[in-house]
């Protein structure tokens, strides 16, 4: 066996393995990992460009290097991990910039220079909110147990909208020096609402989750769901369920009343993955203001 197909497993194999789950639980490492996404394909494509029956045929060696790894994505169910479309689109990337490097090197003109520095964008989209995630997960444990007030910008790097948004809306407000989440959303959003990734672990010392809401047009149905870490491969979640009124109220949650609700396996109130704030919305926009999100 050749050297170039002893290197074929090596680059396809790791879209096939399970990813260790204290990478996994780095939230930094995920984002970071589309990186892999890109410049596994761009080898594949330069290897099969190279050598064996696809030497000299670039525009065949990228779409069999595109195949080949795009037809990992729905086998990483297998071991653990997620089938995800935006990943194949990131294979595709790291495709392109491959052929159009070659394509340019080869003097077939600029547009092929100009199509590789298109591609090559995809790096700083995968990177950019990296740094910004890793100070507010660092914000985020110095303020523990408060877990959102949203008065700094650094925290709500941890808080977007629940996928996949279609109507929604999340922004911030302020009234006099207090500042809060705003999320609006329809009955054609997804159980519109707000979550963050990214906060501490363990909350296994807590007997409540404390926040402040509001709904605008009031009579909210609003869910307050937690996933620990292993939600992400059995979908087994926690949570309950409030009516929010139009002026501003506590409401507590009882994590251990909740985590016990759970009878298919025991919930991890020690490895909280990700909490989520979402409406149940029948008909028209309804809108949902939150604030003071802290444990006691």
């Amino acid at each position: 066996m050749r050297k170039w197909q002893l290197c074929l497993p090596l680059l396809i194999i790791p879209f096939l393995i399970s990813i260790p789950d204290d990478l996994e639980r780095m939230r930094a490492f995920r984002a970071a990992g589309g990186l892999f996404h890109v410049i596994l394909p761009f080898l594949l494509t330069l290897l099969l460009f190279k050598h064996g029956p696809l030497s000299k045929r670039i525009f065949y060696s990228g779409t069999v290097a595109f195949l080949a790894i795009a037809l990992c994505e729905p086998l990483q169910i297998l071991v653990g991990r997620h089938a995800r479309f935006q990943d194949a689109l990131i294979d595709l990337a790291g495709v392109l910039i491959a052929v159009c490097f070659v394509q340019w090197r080869a003097g077939f003109g600029r547009k092929w220079l100009t199509g590789m520095v298109i591609a090559l964008s995809v790096f700083p989209w995968i990177l950019w909110s990296v740094p910004g995630f890793i100070a507010a997960q660092q914000t985020a444990k110095e303020r523990f147990p408060l877990l959102a007030d949203f008065e700094t910008k650094t925290e709500r790097a941890l808080w977007d909208l629940n996928t996949p948004p279609v109507n929604s809306l999340l922004k911030y407000e302020s009234t006099g020096e207090n500042t809060y989440i705003s999320v609006t959303g329809s009955e054609e959003d997804y159980y519109p609402g707000a979550s963050a990734i990214g906060l501490p672990r363990d909350w296994s010392d807590y007997t409540s989750l404390i926040f402040k809401a509001r709904a605008t047009q009031g009579n909210v149905s609003l869910t307050v769901r937690l996933d620990d870490f292993q939600s992400r491969s059995d979908a087994v979640w926690c949570g309950q369920q409030f009516k929010v009124s139009d002026t501003w109220k506590e409401y507590s949650v009882d994590l251990k009343k909740i985590s016990e609700s759970v009878t298919a396996r025991k919930f991890r109130m020690d490895d909280i993955d990700n909490i989520l704030f979402y409406m149940y919305i029948t008909k028209g926009t309804r809108t949902v203001q939150l604030d003071d999100i802290r444990l006691k």
